[in-house]
């Protein structure tokens, strides 16, 4: 992940570590949310993020789109909860978890994405979808804060 970041940094010279891990992950997932949801969705089919042959292309760092050497798998409409489940746990947990550490932000702000519950929030208290509980909090991590409306 730091050789994709570095040469993705040097789009942006001058600006701060964190700044520039942001921007990337922030591109990511314009390119995966979409990509899964509509795979899901509308194609009854499954991105599947654990194996070899899934690809992100990348230009100069810059995420610009993923790549499959062959057919997506079919997903059955009940195999979704599990599928998203195992999205959020196996492939954006640990995303997450990594670009905290080459963005050298603190491990909180997982949790900010995570609630301890293992639902994906957006701006502290949408839910996105269901999710199994997220493995027992180690120290630093803590719940993200609710926020109200003002």
């Amino acid at each position: 992940m730091r050789p994709v970041l570095a040469e993705f940094a040097l789009r942006y010279p001058g600006v701060n570590n964190a700044a520039v891990v942001s921007q990337w992950s922030m591109n990511y997932m314009s390119i995966v949310v979409p990509a899964t949801l509509a795979c899901v969705l509308t194609r009854d089919q499954a991105i599947d993020f654990w194996r070899d042959d899934s690809v992100l292309r990348l230009d100069a760092g810059q995420p610009l789109a993923l790549h499959f050497a062959g057919p997506l798998p079919a997903l059955a409409a009940a195999e979704r909860a599990d599928y998203f489940s195992r999205w959020v746990h196996e492939h954006l947990a640990p995303l997450f978890a990594t670009l905290a550490l080459a963005g050298g932000w603190r491990r909180r702000f997982c949790g900010a994405i995570l609630s301890r519950s293992g639902t994906v929030r957006s701006r502290g208290s949408t839910r996105i979808c269901p999710a199994r509980a997220l493995p027992k909090r180690t120290a630093g991590w803590s719940r993200s804060p609710s926020t109200k409306a003002a």
